[in-house]
């Protein structure tokens, strides 16, 4: 994306920002606001249209991703952010098995590398199991102590 085009997206943004509710504007934070206002570039063919749908809007692409954004981290209910989310892992799930399908050496190199992690999770068990060294010291330094004021 160029600088002028993405000035421009910040022009679009502030345009459609004077068209939502107060409340949803507030939620912003006044430094994002600001930064919109110091870098947008005027972009006098863009006036939002209250006649037409969201989705019928002209603007550029770049525009709507930070409407998403926005929507995303300052307006989405907690419902709408799980939905996101649930979107979101399926849709990296389904390009990761399209990464699969078109790259199959992957799948070994991931399945030796999922075969180390379980080996070392394994021996990470294993140390957990047993006594460190410091833990054996303090136990025979316990056992030798007690003994002797037991003798006395």
């Amino acid at each position: 994306m160029s600088e002028i085009q993405k000035n421009k997206a910040y022009a679009q943004v502030l345009e459609i920002l004077n068209h939502i509710k107060i409340e949803d504007y507030y939620k912003l934070p006044k430094e994002i606001i600001k930064a919109l206002e110091v870098n947008k570039e005027e972009d006098k063919s863009f006036k939002y249209n209250k006649e037409k749908d969201f989705l019928e809007q002209e603007m550029l692409s770049e525009t709507k991703l930070i409407l998403a954004i926005f929507f995303k981290r300052y307006w989405a209910t907690d419902e709408q952010k799980a939905k996101i989310r649930v979107y979101e892992v399926n849709k990296i799930t389904a390009i990761e098995e399209e990464k699969k399908k078109i790259y199959p050496q992957n799948v070994i190199s991931d399945k030796i590398v999922e075969e180390k992690l379980e080996e070392k999770r394994q021996s990470q068990l294993a140390l957990l199991k047993e006594p460190n060294w410091f833990k054996k010291i303090i136990t025979k330094f316990k056992e030798k102590f007690f003994k002797k004021t037991i003798k006395s």
